[in-house]
């Protein structure tokens, strides 16, 4: 149920992970989307636009940074889904894994179409779309042919397409376990991704330059040095050094930060 509510929060996410080579918090993202989105915290999911800016505006944080006990199953879902709640800190960690931008999927063919070119022309930096359906299958319906009058928007994203039975379908990594569809894939057909992605659209993130990453990391020092200096003052006794609160955490593939 909480992949459900907090989808827009797993596909940003996922999409994200694939660039940056480590697992990301969705947790932490999904309160970042709700404080972004304004409105009602508790309301059933978020709007797409909202998720994906939360990348741009703020990053997202590594799961090696996940405050102790700050995950469903050990607090409510109602608490994690307020920003207020986590540390503040945590925004200086998230911009280790903040976007450039975001950008719509959008060329000269209809949306399927320009999905895939997309997912190849931005192969080689692991780059995939996120896009919005109105869910109306069951979940174990791994194969979507036609749309269906579903009663919930989700948010997903595509890693490549498949040919079955003759017909190409985009594989969609879903958020709900690999106790549903195909060991947690589906597939969508042509007719299901052009009828959504006109409702909802398709987005893709672009990475920070170096310059850019530099700029922005600038007032993120001072901010930390503040949040320090607030701690020693007698708020929480707790130092934490700016070099350890920006260090990368060691993963398989090298982001572009950690490169520089």
């Amino acid at each position: 149920n909480y992949a459900v509510h907090n989808c827009t929060a797993y596909s940003t996410c996922s999409a994200s992970e694939l660039q940056e080579g480590t697992r990301l918090v969705p947790e932490y993202q999904f309160a970042l989307i709700k404080e972004i989105a304004g409105g009602d915290v508790d309301s059933f999911g978020a709007d797409l636009r909202s998720a994906v800016a939360s990348l741009k505006k703020v990053g997202a944080i590594n799961e090696a940074d996940r405050p102790d006990g700050f995950k469903m199953g050990e607090k409510d879902q109602s608490f994690l889904r307020r920003i207020g709640n986590w540390p503040e800190d945590l925004k200086v960690k998230a911009l280790y894994h903040a976007k450039g931008s975001y950008m719509a999927v959008v060329g000269p063919y209809d949306h399927f179409s320009n999905i895939q070119a997309s997912i190849w022309l931005f192969r080689e930096e692991r780059k995939v779309p996120i896009f919005g359906i109105l869910w109306g299958w069951p979940p174990e319906q791994s194969i979507i042919k036609e749309p269906a009058d579903g009663d919930f928007g989700h948010a997903i994203y595509s890693m490549g397409w498949k040919v079955i039975d003759g017909e190409t379908y985009l594989i969609v990594p879903n958020s709900w376990g690999t106790q549903n569809g195909d060991k947690g894939y589906y597939y969508l057909s042509r007719a299901v991704v052009n009828k959504y992605v006109t409702m909802y659209g398709a987005f893709m993130f672009t990475d920070m330059t170096k310059e850019e990453y530099l700029a922005r990391l600038k007032p993120t020092i001072l901010e930390r040095i503040l949040y320090v200096m607030a701690k020693i003052l007698g708020i929480q006794m707790q130092i934490i050094t700016i070099q350890e609160s920006l260090a990368p955490v060691p993963h398989p593939r090298k982001s572009r930060i950690e490169e520089w």
